[in-house]
């Protein structure tokens, strides 16, 4: 978005708001975004979260607060849609959440080789057999595979 800024539309900027565990801690927290988002005067926004479950209750509600707004609401969520992919993927949803971005499926199965090295634990909670030995896991298993943000090269630079 930010590339196609001045050309194709205004990029305005990122807020980040938490994910809160109390529901009445959710709703100022969404409010407080859609505040932010008129002062702004944003047309569209992108959502995204860390983490599932519950955070999924906070991106619906601020999806429902914006898309109340006028303001246009795209999800990029990660899913846990089981094994084949085939059960419903997010905990909650909204019927305002219109369009959605799916940025994979973390219970995807994912089949690792056998190591000739094993440093650490020879075994690891849901993971049947020896960790040296041909494994297969959900994805989400396996430290940092998964990312809310989607498929791209994130990066830094200071000036």
């Amino acid at each position: 978005m930010f590339r196609r800024h001045s050309s194709q539309l205004d990029f305005v900027g990122v807020i980040l708001a938490n994910e809160m565990s109390r529901l009445e801690d959710k709703e100022r927290s969404a409010h407080f975004v859609a505040k932010l988002a008129r002062l702004l005067r944003i047309q569209g926004v992108v959502i995204n979260q860390e983490g599932g479950g519950n955070t999924i209750t906070d991106v619906m509600m601020l999806c429902r607060i914006l898309s109340g707004l006028d303001i246009k609401v795209v999800l990029l969520v990660n899913e846990f849609a089981g094994s084949d992919g085939k059960t419903p993927s997010l905990a909650e949803t909204t019927p305002e959440a219109t369009a959605i971005v799916s940025a994979g499926n973390n219970d995807h199965l994912i089949t690792l080789p056998p190591t000739e090295r094993l440093l650490g634990m020879t075994d690891f909670p849901g993971v049947e057999g020896p960790l040296s030995g041909e494994i297969t896991v959900p994805l989400s298993r396996i430290y940092a595979s998964t990312n809310q943000m989607g498929f791209n090269s994130l990066s830094c630079r200071s000036r």
